[in-house]
């Protein structure tokens, strides 16, 4: 292809943006009596930094409790007499039926009537503190100055190990049915600890055991299970998930599979195939771990055969499948008369069995007319997944016919129209060139043809390959090797990006058409290669100074009589600038169809288009410069 154009006596910038966003989920009932308000949360001593465990010693052990930001009593203390006050009962307590007086939740107790406040490292219980007045009153009177909390003072054994509610509750008067108003709670784990549990001798950790995994499927395929579960969140965060695999209900882990992140399914390999195993999970944070989930069942089995077909003949029917992977000695063929889903000994309408050493099979004497179901197994008593197909015999009183056809000798042919262009997308306002509004496809056109093909003119019918074609259907279309491009007056850039340094001219490349109808489909590439401009002796410049904006189109996928579907996948090459050192002068990428690692995507009919941007320098000369533009397949 030749472009040409005249040096003569016109670029903005754009940029691009990217927003992301988050989300947050809140739950939180306002002001409803003995309604939970949210979450509190265990920090270090002075609650700028989170705290996940400690045990009773001070000041190693102590901690604070943090309410979210803003939290508030439904009223003040200075003004509407409200109080706050920390509790601290077992997790079988709901903080929402709790009452106060001046020594904390009542009735307190230790031991296994556990119920108490929390307590300051000054041993003072934290109890009946005003929230601040509110600003201006009447209103919410904020939860402000939460001290800092240890268990220093209790005593070995009054603190039992378990899980306990820990919070800060509001309330308003004396003890009543009515006097919690809103309250925030956190849970903790104790448990005993007499050597480094401190003077009550215990150690805490923040939140709880996880829950149990709930197992909601288990899908076994050859030599392996895929287990899928759900799990609650929980706190602390999940740091694992196991599942665990028995040879009987109920019996201990055979097999096992971890996944740090409780992803759900797991698959746990390494199964014998026509054995049942059992199926249970367990989730673990930094507290504990769960109990066993519920327990599901499955047998593994190998892949059924695939490839399966059945060709009818006179009372007979003849089967043909892939050879199975594990290479079996035998398989079996059982045969039901009728549409069933699996035919087995056990179905009512079965028949019988074959069993052949080989992967195919032909099934005689059947009934002529008779629908039959044919359902292939292997391995130990058919313990692979099965695979059917249904056949009909048919009579002795049939006529054949053979058909033959000869599909041609395909190949990878490059075409272009002179004249033809295909749509191209607009594009934003770059070096030396304004945006383009999109191009639309323009259909015989004009270009100069600067050459003809070998044995002949350009054939000035051609609408695509292979025709036309002699009487066997062999092509005998001759197709323009050379088209031209005329870039016109090249104008000078006043202003935006490359103002002053350069004259701008623009066109569009000659529709190129790539046929690929060979029988291996190796994929293919197709280059493109800007030769150096000329108007003469001494008037020249580099084709380094084209560039372009592609563009390209593919066959659409289709789904054949056999049910294979083909696609045509077709990869545009990078857009390249105008201006750019290695740039068009050297082979440049322009549409491919790799044959690795996706083979078997290349066969079909592609076309190629693009604008065609250049910039030539203010400093060369005036003139007519051609260059030759070459476009190659490979």
């Amino acid at each position: 292809m030749r472009i040409s154009l005249k040096r003569g006596l016109t670029a903005v910038a754009v940029v691009a943006m990217v927003a992301s966003v988050a989300q947050f989920l809140t739950v939180s009932p306002a002001f409803a009596n003995g309604t939970l308000q949210g979450a509190a949360t265990t920090k270090a001593p002075g609650g700028t930094t989170n705290k996940q465990a400690g045990n009773s010693a001070t000041p190693g052990g102590d901690f604070t409790l943090r309410l979210p930001a803003g939290a508030s009593c439904e009223g003040d203390g200075p003004n509407d007499g409200y109080r706050w006050s920390t509790y601290m009962v077992p997790s079988s307590v709901d903080p929402a039926t709790l009452t106060f007086d001046s020594s904390g939740p009542v009735p307190l107790g230790t031991g296994a009537s556990f119920r108490q406040p929390l307590y300051k490292p000054t041993s003072d219980p934290i109890v009946e503190q005003s929230p601040a007045a509110a600003s201006p009153p009447p209103g919410p009177g904020p939860i402000i100055n939460i001290p800092d909390a240890t268990f220093a003072f209790f005593s070995p054994g009054q603190v039992p190990a378990g899980v306990y509610n820990l919070g800060i509750a509001c309330t308003l008067g004396p003890a009543s049915a009515t006097q919690m108003k809103s309250f925030w709670n956190v849970q903790m784990t104790i448990s005993t600890d007499a050597v480094t549990g401190g003077p009550a001798q215990i150690h805490w950790e923040n939140g709880t055991s996880p829950a149990a995994p709930v197992l909601t499927s288990v899908t076994p395929s050859a030599g392996q299970v895929s287990v899928a579960y759900t799990q609650a969140a929980a706190n602390p965060a999940l740091t694992n998930c196991r599942v665990t695999v028995a040879t009987s209900a109920g019996g201990p882990e055979a097999f096992f599979a971890n996944s740090p992140t409780c992803t759900s399914p797991v698959t746990v390999t390494g199964l014998a195939n026509g054995t049942q195993y059992f199926v249970r999970a367990t989730a673990t944070n930094s507290v504990g771990t769960s109990v066993a989930s519920n327990e599901l069942s499955a047998t593994p089995n190998n892949p059924a055969v695939t490839g399966l077909t059945a060709t009818p003949s006179p009372n007979a029917v003849a089967l043909d499948w892939n050879d199975a992977p594990s290479a079996p000695a035998s398989y079996t063929v059982a045969y039901c008369t009728g549409s069933v889903a699996t035919c087995t000994p056990a179905s009512g309408s079965y028949v019988a069995s074959a069993t052949p050493t080989v992967s195919n099979v032909t099934i005689t004497p059947l009934t002529a007319g008779q629908l039959y179901t044919f359902t292939v197994t292997y391995g130990p008593a058919g313990t692979s997944s099965p695979a059917s197909v249904q056949g009909t015999p048919l009579s002795n009183a049939i006529l054949l016919q053979d058909l033959t056809v000869s599909r041609p000798n395909g190949a990878l042919v490059l075409t272009q129209v002179c004249g033809n262009y295909g749509a191209v997308g607009s594009e934003p306002a770059s070096l030396g060139f304004s945006a383009f509004a999109a191009d639309t496809a323009v259909s015989g056109g004009t270009a100069p043809t600067t050459g003809t093909a070998p044995g002949g003119p350009a054939d000035s019918n051609f609408s695509g390959y292979p025709y036309p074609e002699d009487a066997n259907g062999l092509s005998t279309a001759v197709y323009p090797t050379h088209c031209g491009v005329n870039l016109g007056v090249a104008k000078f850039v006043k202003s935006g990006t490359g103002a002053g340094q350069f004259f701008a001219a623009s066109g569009r490349l000659n529709q190129v058409t790539i046929v690929d109808t060979r029988d291996t489909d190796p994929g293919w590439t197709v280059n493109m290669t800007m030769g150096q401009f000329s108007a003469g002796p001494g008037k020249d410049f580099s084709g380094n100074q084209l560039g372009w904006t592609l563009q390209t189109t593919d066959t659409a996928a289709f789904t054949d009589g056999s049910n294979n579907t083909y696609d045509q996948a077709v990869t545009t090459g990078t857009n390249l600038a105008p201006n750019t050192v290695g740039g068009a002068a050297s082979p440049h990428m322009v549409a491919t169809v790799p044959s690795a690692p996706t083979p078997h995507m290349g066969l079909g009919i592609a076309t190629l288009d693009a604008r065609l941007k250049l910039l030539i320098p203010v400093h060369e000369q005036n003139g007519t410069y051609t260059g030759q533009l070459t476009i190659n397949a490979v």
